[in-house]
Parts: C-alpha cells; structure tokens; sequence
C-alpha cells in the first residue's frame, strides 16, 4: 500500500530469480522505481517493457495493424459504423481515437505510422483533431522512447501549432511510465516551456503531469502551475 520500505524489503528476500524477474514486473507495473542489479533494474524501470510487450504480441499473432473499420465493422450493418474514408471531422475524430487504443503499443497502424498516410490523416481533422491526431502517435508508440521520439520528432516541424501541440503530448504518452536516467522527453520538452502558444502551454503541463512518479519533477509542475496560473484562467477551453 504505496510503502516502498516493505516493497524493497520482500524484494530483497526473495531468493527465487524467477520469482523475482515478477516481482520487478510489478514493480515496474505500479512505478515503484527501486535501485537493484542491471537484469532486474530494466525491468523496473520498464526499460524493455515495449521489446516485451511486442514479444508477446509476436507469439499471440496479434500484430497485423487493425483499422477503426475492424472495430466498428460497418460492413455487418450499413447503418451502423464509420469509415476511414469519410471527411466528417467527428468521425475522423473519433477514428483517430479508436485506432491509437486498438492499436496501442503495437508501434504500427494504417492511418499515422504507415508510409505517406501520417500527413494526409492529420489534415482530414481540423484543429483540436489534428493536435489528437498527432498525439495518437503516442499511444501507438508506448513505451518504445527511443523509436517512438524519433517517428513522432517530424511532426514538432509543422507550421500549425495544434500539429506541433499534438505532437508534444505523443513524446509524454509514449514516455509513460518509463523510468530512464537521461528522460529524453523531459529533455524535449523543456525546450518549448517559453512557446507563446496557449495550446502548447496547456499540452507541457500534461506531459509535466505524466511524469509526477519522479518527486523533482512534482515539484518543478507546481512551480510551473504558479507560474501559469494567471494565464490559464485567462484561457477558453471551448468555445
């Protein structure tokens, strides 16, 4: 019950290495970050928690990327369901949603990873769905920092700022929950803390938010709240 004490001392007693490699499973699942050897530090620091993830999903056969019209399937009823192909902004939305959880961690789908097809998604949404849009990245690309930064870092070039926007909050998505000594995307981030956009602003919270397990961190969020504060009331959050 959120006692690290008792959590490092069963840890330490246990003796069986498999039993242990679960435990640091655990550990790892509830962000109980705790020093131990190298073989059992990356799995508390969910370090290879997307190479694990992607294994499972390799022995299972489950990784052929699905689209939203998997999920709805339309095709049984033609009254009932979306298509990828529809320009209505809600549905395109909602699109955008079911294919970043449907697709969750697989690193791979048909509408943002596939060659050619991010760009032209992104720009069949407007406004708060191009910033979703560009966000879903993360979802899709969880847990996996280092591949997932370096697909999502293309989209941080955009002209438009939901585009941009939308892309910061993937770099905080995919770097959930893992613990990593060099936080990348603590690093990326840190770079667009003086950005003028209310979006932006909004979006660097949130992803500050996503990293409240580390106590320095909590506490450079407050200090950044205080010094939003007056801003953000001035805000319109919709329209």
């Amino acid at each position: 019950m959120n006692d690290a004490e008792l959590a490092r001392e069963i840890f330490d007693s246990c003796t069986d290495p498999v039993v242990k490699k679960q435990l640091a499973f655990n550990l790892g699942r509830h962000h109980v970050y705790l020093e131990s050897e190298e073989s059992y530090s990356e799995l508390i620091n969910n370090t290879r928690l997307s190479e694990h993830f992607l294994a499972l999903g390799t022995d299972l056969e489950i990784m052929e990327a699905k689209t939203p019209e998997d999920v709805y399937k339309s095709n049984l009823n033609e009254t009932r369901g979306f298509t990828t192909n529809v320009d209505s902004a809600k549905q395109n939305l909602a699109s955008t949603f079911v294919n970043a959880f449907v697709n969750a961690g697989f690193g791979q789908d048909k509408l943002m990873t596939e060659e050619g097809s991010g760009n032209k998604w992104i720009y069949k949404n407007k406004e708060h769905g191009m910033m979703s849009a560009a966000a879903s990245l993360g979802m899709i690309l969880l847990w996996d920092v280092d591949g997932g930064l370096t697909q999502i870092d293309k989209f941080l070039y955009f002209q438009e700022d939901y585009i941009k926007a939308g892309a910061l909050l993937a770099v905080g998505i995919v770097n959930s929950g893992v613990k990593n000594d060099c936080d990348p995307a603590l690093a990326l981030l840190s770079e667009y803390l003086e950005n003028p956009s209310a979006n932006i602003k909004i979006v660097l919270f949130w992803d500050l938010v996503l990293h409240t397990m580390e106590q320095l961190v909590l506490i450079s969020v407050i200090y950044y709240f205080q010094l939003l504060k007056k801003d953000l009331l001035q805000w319109k959050f919709w329209d």
